[in-house]
């Protein structure tokens, strides 16, 4: 699956997950805004493996780190590395948050450190979003987020930091649901993903649906879903 189709099913999963969560009346708006951005960066995380996918591109020296020592779809592709991540996030999201005591030293550290997550999750998104949508190279450099978008954005998180602090464990369970949406969907490519390592290295594959054919059924019913759920959430 291509990064566009990934979104998507980030996307997906997430409104979908804020349905079962029981809607804005459990959580609020801004949570659940940054529930969809958190997924629509971890929907594209598993490729860091390849070093020339939007996420590796954005976090070349991880990227690089990881390709040298695992095959693309191979470990990052596992739900040992989703929990992983899931472990990494809330666990640097707890250790941020306990920083955290509203004096501008640690609203500044909020500021800088969500509006970069921020940033790479805006930016990766909106890149595997634009070689298939946007042909105009105008609108092409306006969705290009360059450095000054990140400061801005620190800037704008730095004032915005209460608000920020309350949702940056729903951000992180957003970048987990995002993962595991990438490997369900890749295992509906014939070459499939070792879901189950080290358990198992066999390669689990639910579907003939490769890449760069018939991605776009797959990214209209995720959209479709997405519809749906936003409809029941507003109703």
């Amino acid at each position: 699956m291509n990064g566009t189709t990934h979104k998507c099913g980030g996307v997906a999963l997430a409104t979908l997950t804020v349905v079962a969560l029981g809607g804005f009346k459990n959580i609020s708006i801004e949570q659940g805004v940054m529930l969809v951005t958190g997924a629509s960066f971890g929907a594209l995380l598993p490729d860091i493996d390849h070093k020339g996918s939007e996420v590796g591109k954005k976090l070349k020296p991880i990227s690089k780190f990881v390709a040298k020592h695992t095959e693309h779809r191979g470990f990052t592709h596992t739900l040992v590395a989703a929990l992983i991540v899931a472990i990494l996030s809330l666990g640097g999201i707890y250790i941020l948050k306990n920083f955290y005591t509203k004096d501008i030293t640690s609203r500044v550290a909020i500021g800088i450190i969500s509006g970069f997550l921020i940033w790479i999750a805006l930016d990766t998104a909106l890149n595997s979003m634009r070689p298939k949508f946007v042909h105009n190279k105008k609108i092409k450099k306006l969705l290009d987020l360059e450095y000054p978008s990140l400061i801005v954005l620190m800037v704008l998180c730095t004032i915005f930091s209460n608000m920020i602090y309350n949702s940056l464990d729903i951000f992180a369970w957003g970048v987990t649901v995002g993962y595991i949406s990438h490997l369900l969907l890749d295992m509906l490519n014939p070459t499939g993903v070792p879901i189950l390592y080290p358990y198992s290295k066999h390669r689990i594959s639910v579907a003939n649906i490769k890449t760069g054919k018939h991605e776009g059924i797959v990214s209209a019913i995720c959209n479709i879903i997405t519809i749906f759920c936003l409809i029941i959430l507003f109703s």
